[in-house]
């Protein structure tokens, strides 16, 4: 919420200029960022509720690809539980001597989200809260530390320090915006060229998880392996979104973000 804050000042400065009371343009930085943000989040969820309605259809077909992948799995299936045998005999002793009352968890993905949801909805709320007055108090904030210095010198470094960390801070979240949108737009164009549907929606879902740093690409990429699986009835063509998002982060992540 901070770094959200520090990011939206310049917007914050520029309605300030036009003589809109700090409050009121607070209020509306706020407003604007929450609607950008259920714009773009509308834009991915609703596609994505259509195309993953069709799941129970296409769970044949899921199955029907990923048999060699199975088949591999099995034929390495004793050996891997013969193994894990081993070390749950060896350490079954000890374990049950230091057993504890662990919690249940959620049975489904359903019950998963109802836990989740109130929570969310209150971080989310007092995430805004803070946001909110960060920004109304950021002009007196910035005023009462640059005056406060004992020396002209000091006020004029302090102001220029409080400056860069604007500008540092809102150019950093503005670039790896644009990269991260742009990530999404190319594995879009490679996703159309395939002719998988809804490419827009699973940029969106990239461009998004992205900026969840190495969970994020995962996530995405088990989407895309999803979706080709109940798209394409080759089992290397429905893998083939996955592997362009992979060796599209693994550009992005290594090349061009740390440049």
């Amino acid at each position: 919420a901070l770094v959200i804050a520090v990011a939206l000042v310049p917007v914050l400065e520029w309605l300030e200029r036009h003589r809109l009371p700090a409050p009121l343009a607070a209020l509306t930085c706020v407003l604007l960022f929450l609607l950008v943000a259920n714009i773009a989040l509308a834009a991915i969820v609703v596609p994505a509720i259509e195309f993953f309605r069709q799941l129970p259809e296409r769970i044949g077909r899921i199955k029907m690809n990923i048999q060699p992948l199975v088949d591999l799995y099995l034929s390495l299936q004793k050996y891997v539980d013969k193994t894990a045998m081993k070390l749950a005999i060896g350490s079954a002793k000890h374990a049950a001597s230091n057993a504890q009352a662990t919690p249940v968890p959620p049975a489904s993905l359903v019950e998963l989200i109802a836990t989740a949801a109130p929570t969310i909805i209150i971080q989310i709320f007092f995430g805004s809260l803070v946001v909110f007055f960060f920004l109304s108090g950021w002009t007196r904030l910035r005023r009462r530390t640059i005056t406060s210095r004992t020396s002209f010198d000091g006020a004029m470094a302090t102001a220029r320090v409080i400056q860069d960390v604007v500008d540092d801070t809102s150019s950093y979240l503005g670039t790896i915006t644009l990269i991260n949108v742009s990530l999404g737009l190319v594995i879009a164009g490679c996703l159309a060229l395939m002719g998988m549907p809804y490419p827009l929606m699973w940029g969106g879902i990239v461009a998004l998880l992205n900026y969840v740093p190495y969970f994020g690409p995962i996530v995405a990429a088990l989407l895309l392996a999803l979706g080709g699986l109940m798209t394409f009835a080759d089992v290397w063509v429905a893998l083939t979104p996955a592997i362009i998002m992979i060796a599209s982060h693994m550009l992005e992540a290594n090349a061009i973000t740390p440049f």
